[in-house]
């Protein structure tokens, strides 16, 4: 007899129980996940009373208020406005370095270039070996004047000192 009322009064309580929790239960616990598309499908939300779908989608909105309202914020007291302009700096810096390497290599390899002597190997048609070490050699200066100056065979050997103050006449000019 003990079962039997506790089964009755077990099936009055669910009833009693879904009767009262069904609205709430429509309007709070259905997902509308597999009916509507989306965050933003609204229309579909209100059709089919899915109060958790437009919480979602309130919050999102909220949240989305509020980033906005702090970007706001920042650019009125100009943290954003200090921002941009120190990476602009930083930016313009490389470009400004990337430069003056392409600039400055471009200069070292031109002097390079314009120092480098010319070697002449082999002979030349028509002329003895005595003759090609008593050849003078004529040398265009900066200034555009033709300057004469002895073959190093003839010269003989000179220092190494001889040679540098020889060069910085030569790039002083």
């Amino acid at each position: 007899m003990g079962s039997v009322v506790g089964t009755a009064a077990n099936g009055i309580g669910t009833f009693l129980g879904n009767a009262f929790t069904a609205p709430f239960r429509s309007l709070f616990g259905a997902s509308c996940e597999g009916v509507c598309s989306g965050t933003w499908d609204v229309a579909c939300f209100l059709e089919h009373l899915c109060v958790s779908s437009l919480a979602r989608l309130f919050m999102v909105l909220v949240l989305s208020y509020i980033m906005l309202l702090l970007a706001y914020l920042m650019c009125k007291v100009g943290i954003i406005q200090c921002v941009v302009k120190k990476g602009c700096k930083m930016s313009a810096a490389a470009c400004s370095a990337c430069c003056r390497v392409l600039g400055a290599s471009s200069c070292f390899l031109w002097r390079k270039l314009r120092d480098t002597k010319r070697v002449h190997r082999g002979r030349r048609a028509g002329s003895s070996s005595e003759e090609e070490g008593s050849e003078d050699s004529y040398d265009d200066a900066d200034d555009g004047r033709s300057v004469r100056r002895r073959s190093r065979a003839r010269e003989g050997s000179s220092s190494v000192r001889e040679r540098k103050k020889d060069r910085l006449r030569r790039l002083s000019c």
